[in-house]
């Protein structure tokens, strides 16, 4: 399948049930901040969960033509047990690998109250983000 049929795809496909079930607050978050990310090309790849943490996955293509396409992704995990949202920023390109992201974040929260101003951040963030893109690493 071609990125482009699979970012629509992706657009028109719902959160599992399950995840939504399992992490309100990031599926709302997604929500939230999916369709101004849209807006810069970025599609929601996928929910998940591993080491206590549940996240949401968003991705979108860069053209550096001389070394061909880069893919960023933004990964935000929320942990409920220490009441945190945490957001990376990665560029990933298929002869540059990296595990360091380009930009972190991380947000804490005292109580279910503070968790909308939270979330608002979180998103204003990476649409921030989303808007300056971070320098492709040279080759």
């Amino acid at each position: 399948m071609l990125d482009a049929q699979k970012r629509a795809a992706a657009r028109r496909e719902a959160p599992p049930s399950q995840e939504a079930g399992r992490e309100p607050p990031l599926v709302a978050l997604a929500q939230s901040c999916q369709g101004a990310l849209a807006a810069h090309g970025f599609w929601l790849e996928r929910y998940g969960s591993s080491l206590g943490l549940t996240w949401v996955r968003f991705r979108r293509l860069l053209r550096d033509e001389p070394t061909g396409p880069y893919t960023q992704v933004f990964l935000v995990a929320h942990d409920q047990e220490t009441q945190q949202f945490l957001a990376d920023d990665y560029l990933v390109h298929r002869q540059a690998v990296s595990d360091e992201a380009a930009r972190h974040a991380a947000w804490h929260y005292a109580n279910a109250e503070e968790l909308p101003a939270v979330m608002g951040a979180v998103v204003r963030t990476l649409q921030q983000w989303a808007a300056s893109p971070p320098a492709l690493p040279p080759q």
